[in-house]
């Protein structure tokens, strides 16, 4: 080679000045070719420079990469899946990985870069990487893919892009439309392929109670079919079949009833009401009350109520003349009814059925010595017939259509 000058750094000098720099180029290329027949794979693998100017080994035939795929074998420590430690990477770990769809990390103790079988005879790659941290990272999921839902023999879901987000350890998959877009409702279904149970989970994406309340009717529908069918959309290929299983019906009969009456009430009102995830018996209380006003009347009963009046003249006569009997009581109110902060002003009317004026006698003397303008407490009880006083509360704009009506 020119008495070992081939490399040398005053000959590549004098050859750049002359504008021989492509001299320079088959040089080093020469002298690479040359040291490769000494590569202990050659020749299939030989020596080449980095963009970095450190000499690796590289693959000079198709088949090397087949032959001596490289591969390094680590040493690691502080090993953890999911934040969780763990003591080694093995199989299981393998499988728990891809499972939950988890990272498996860890720190990189010693490294050895591998050919094959064959130890790399540069290790200055396997070396950069000792005392660092990896990161494993589990393959994916097959892609999502279109399914429908069949109930019965009737299609009830035409379209719905699903794919497995993970797979637990009693083999069960869990299922979703995560990555279906311009849809309302989340769906979430775990199936176990060895026992058919199936378990379905549907809510809304929007917080509009008309939206959840077509969920819950959709889930309800679905509780109720002795037959489930999940089945590829392009092939009809059948992927499962069962019946729900993990669904208190009950439950939902509760939740679509209380929700029917939210949106009834929203939209007597004109008014979207903002609804949180758990309602509470007085809240369902006070829905009920004003949701049964608005189908027509709500029926209530208590054991005895009390008015306050500003004392008349009209008023301490008809106190004088009262006998011990039963009366009905029609009074005209304007409550206002807060549900979930919000506040609902409600004209309405209500009617003692059967009421007395309880220790009237008591009543009239007091009534007797009041001035005019006084404040006077009347307390009612059940008539003699009834155990309770029963009420019955009746929207003002009701009773006023009614009326016009001729409606009783």
């Amino acid at each position: 080679f020119n008495n070992n000058a081939l490399l040398s750094v005053d000959r590549a000098i004098k050859q750049i000045g002359e504008a021989r720099i492509e001299e320079v180029g088959k040089d080093i290329k020469t002298y690479l070719n040359a040291i490769s027949v000494q590569h202990v794979l050659f020749p299939d693998y030989g020596f080449r420079m980095t963009p970095e100017n450190e000499l690796i080994s590289v693959p000079l035939t198709e088949e090397a990469k087949t032959k001596y795929p490289v591969n390094f074998q680590i040493t690691p420590s502080n090993i953890r899946l999911g934040g969780q430690p763990v003591g080694s990477v093995n199989m299981t770990v393998l499988e728990q990985a891809y499972r939950h769809q988890l990272p498996i990390v860890f720190n990189i103790q010693n490294a050895r870069k591998f050919l094959g079988d064959i130890k790399d005879p540069i290790q200055s790659e396997a070396d950069k990487v000792i005392g660092t941290q990896a990161i494993l990272t589990p393959p994916e999921f097959p892609p999502a893919f279109p399914c429908k839902v069949t109930a019965d023999n009737e299609v009830v879901v035409p379209y719905l892009l699903l794919r497995t987000k993970e797979i637990l350890d009693d083999g069960s998959y869990i299922v979703t439309n995560e990555e279906q877009r311009n849809y309302n409702y989340d769906v979430i279904i775990i199936l176990n392929k060895i026992t058919n149970d199936v378990e379905l989970t549907i809510s809304t994406r929007t917080t509009s109670n008309r939206d959840y309340l077509k969920s819950l009717l959709f889930q309800r529908y679905l509780v109720a079919g002795e037959c489930i069918i999940l089945s590829a959309l392009e092939s009809n290929m059948e992927l499962l079949r069962g019946a729900l299983n993990n669904t208190n019906t009950d439950e939902i009969d509760t939740r679509i009833d209380i929700f029917r009456r939210i949106v009834q009430i929203e939209e007597y009102f004109s008014q979207s009401i903002a609804t949180p995830k758990s309602i509470s018996v007085e809240e369902q209380h006070k829905i009920y009350h004003l949701s049964e006003m608005i189908n027509g009347a709500f029926y209530g009963i208590e054991e005895e109520f009390s008015m306050e009046f500003e004392l008349t003249e009209q008023l301490r006569s008809k106190n004088s003349e009262s006998k011990e009997t039963d009366y009905q009581l029609i009074g005209s109110y304007t409550g206002e009814i807060l549900i979930f902060d919000q506040v609902f002003s409600v004209p309405f009317f209500r009617v003692h059925e059967c009421v007395r004026v309880k220790d009237l006698g008591r009543l009239k003397e007091k009534v007797a010595v009041l001035d005019i303008g006084d404040q006077v407490k009347i307390t009612c009880v059940p008539g003699k017939s009834k155990d309770n006083c029963c009420f019955i509360d009746r929207l003002a704009s009701k009773v006023k259509n009614a009326t016009a009506d001729g409606s009783p």
